[in-house]
């Protein structure tokens, strides 16, 4: 019954391209199961565990298909965990260790759920800055091509060069807002030959595709900002990854023969209350000639 209950918020709150798998379907069945469970556990002991089994089986097929590890895993513990609950007859210990997996799976079903509805998540908020610089990230130089990246406030951290290098090994600088799971990362590089905007374009939108299970483009066009670039080009985006959406800014800089591009963005539930200082961080985005440092 509780699964049931959890399966209505998730379906009411949750992004439909956000990864979850719920269904009114579901709902029911595993409110009528879990009602006639406690009213007699006997009858319909048989269904419940075949509709457990199969749920892991399936839902956790699915998610694994769609590339959601993390959630696929999530998904097995928590159908091994019911299994404990209701197969053969239970010890003491037995049952207890079903429980205590259950209801941390719950809990963290819950904590995700109303993360999701606030755009706020405390634990996320405590790895981001502990996996970050504890000084303010203001204004910050780039380190393969010569660019400026100016951030808003004190709010900013950069993240730990251990961290960009095993998480995001292209990034030449990722600076993060850890109270608002912000992000915002900077690639830049050095290419032969000219580069037309609506090749770079093209290339980045289908990069951005192939990293998300699910893809959108709210609105796109030239950017008209004093970044010094020849020409800039800002994609806002929504897109599923790791069975989280995000929304934010994509913006694309081209200046003798540097590429740039900067992800400014954060999850769809925070974005309206970041996107202005977000949008700031790209127009304050400011090039230069040179070479590679």
């Amino acid at each position: 019954m509780i699964n049931a209950l959890v399966l209505a918020i998730e379906a009411a709150i949750m992004p439909k391209d956000s990864g979850g798998i719920s269904s009114p379907f579901a709902m029911g069945l595993d409110l009528i199961l879990g009602s006639m469970l406690v009213a007699d556990r006997g009858r319909v002991l048989a269904w419940v565990q075949v509709r457990v089994i199969l749920g892991g089986i399936l839902i956790t097929g699915l998610q694994a298909a769609k590339g959601e590890i993390l959630l696929a895993g999530f998904q097995l513990a928590f159908s091994v965990a019911l299994l404990m609950l209701v197969l053969g007859d239970a010890g003491k210990l037995r049952i207890a260790a079903g429980a205590l997996v259950t209801l941390s799976c719950l809990a963290l079903e819950g904590l995700g759920l109303a993360a999701t509805a606030t755009g706020r998540n405390p634990l996320t908020e405590i790895a981001l800055t502990a996996t970050s610089e504890s000084e303010p990230a203001r204004v910050l130089e780039g380190t393969r091509v010569r660019y400026t990246l100016t951030l808003p406030n004190d709010r900013w951290r950069s993240r730990k060069r251990e961290v960009v290098k095993r998480e995001a090994p292209a990034a030449d600088r990722w600076v993060v807002r850890p109270d608002r799971d912000a992000h915002v990362l900077v690639i830049a590089e050095r290419v032969e030959g000219e580069v037309e905007m609506t090749r770079f374009r093209d290339v980045a939108v289908e990069n951005l595709r192939k990293e998300a299970t699910s893809f959108e483009i709210v609105e796109e066009g030239p950017l008209s900002t004093p970044s010094n670039a020849t020409t800039a080009y800002l994609i806002h985006n929504r897109r599923a990854v790791a069975g989280v959406t995000v929304e934010g800014y994509h913006a694309l800089f081209i200046l003798d023969g540097n590429i740039y591009q900067v992800f400014a963005f954060t999850t769809q539930a925070g974005f309206e209350d970041m996107s202005a200082e977000l949008r700031k961080v790209i127009e304050d985005f400011k090039v230069r000639t040179s070479p590679l440092l």
